[in-house]
């Protein structure tokens, strides 16, 4: 089973973050899989984990939590798609995908406003660097 992670910035605009590893790494220091600069977001924030078929989410002793939906993350909590995942203050929405939309690199509307989640307008995706 393959992930990706959603963010929406409105009904119909959405940036889109494929799982391509687990342990998948949220957080905003440079070595996580996913870094999203924004000072609410721990530098080692939380992380997805597999289980047979589940996936599972589990915070790394964050400073403002890990949430599926109000519930804050204690422990290994499993992660259903279309639960939202809240990291600091950015939610993030599960989705399962098949093995072909996963080789495709992330989508990116084009003609979408910024996506404001940090003071500098950025978004890191591990080695690549989404900037408007």
């Amino acid at each position: 089973m393959e992930w990706r992670l959603v963010v929406a910035e409105s009904e119909t605009k959405r940036k889109v973050i494929p799982v391509t590893q687990l342990p998948f790494v949220i957080g905003r220091g440079h070595e996580c899989d996913l870094q999203i600069l924004n000072p609410a977001v721990s530098r080692k924030h939380c992380e997805l984990v597999q289980d047979g078929t589940t996936l599972l989410v589990r915070d790394l002793s964050s400073t403002n939590g890990t949430f599926i939906g109000q519930r804050r993350v204690q422990g290994l909590q499993p992660l259903d798609s279309d639960h939202c995942l809240t990291v600091g203050f950015i939610q993030l929405y599960l989705e399962e995908t098949s093995i072909p939309e996963m080789l495709a690199p992330a989508t990116f509307d084009e003609e979408c406003d910024p996506m404001v989640i940090t003071p500098v307008n950025t978004l890191n995706f591990g080695p690549r660097k989404i900037a408007r």
